[in-house]
């Protein structure tokens, strides 16, 4: 998509893409499913060997929640299960090491924050399942000069904060009420 305004041209290029390929991540999930390859790459043949790796590495380990799968007609994730018998069932964990909270400036002892983290990654991660997660980046050119304002990630459905948190909309005020009418008020970036 591109607008024109004022001799520069705003350049908006939209397409879905994994959070777990494009934000760093603290934790690592690691699923096992018959018929979907989900997560993140993992070389563990079976759950077992996973569980094995676990107990070996439990010092190391400093948070670790379930994952639940629902397939029907699509399928979603969550840390909390779905009470479906039939359609759904645990699938296998994201997990953080002490070395992947350090990374991040984090205590170890937040816990709870920690956790709060982890639920966020696969909420992510289950928004991009169901179509829902995006990646949209910005560049602005002019007679002169080509500046590229980088990429936002997030969801559809929360279309509205991420515009209000592009950089090129505050500098460039005239472009913010024809990119929120084009992307807030029709559902051409629904496809």
């Amino acid at each position: 998509m591109v607008i024109e305004k004022n001799g520069k041209t705003l350049s908006i290029e939209i397409r879905e893409c994994n959070p777990r390929q494009v934000n760093e991540c603290m934790g690592t999930m690691i699923c096992f499913h018959r018929s979907y390859n989900l997560g993140d790459f993992h070389t563990f043949k079976n759950p077992d060997e996973f569980i094995k790796w676990c107990s070996e590495n439990k010092d190391n380990i400093v948070s670790m929640l379930p994952l639940y799968l629902y397939d029907h007609t699509g399928i979603t994730i969550s840390t909390e299960p779905f009470y479906d018998r039939w359609d759904s069932g645990k699938i296998g964990c994201i997990y953080t090491t002490k070395e992947d909270v350090k990374s991040f400036g984090y205590d170890l002892e937040d816990k709870e924050y920690i956790e709060q983290r982890l639920i966020e990654e696969v909420e992510d991660y289950d928004a991009y399942l169901q179509n829902d997660y995006i990646e949209i980046y910005f560049s602005l050119f002019d007679d002169k000069n080509d500046y590229d304002y980088g990429t936002i990630y997030g969801t559809k459905s929360n279309m509205k904060v991420l515009l209000n948190n592009i950089s090129v909309l505050d500098e460039y005020p005239e472009f913010r009420k024809e990119v929120m009418d084009i992307f807030l008020n029709q559902e051409m970036y629904m496809e």
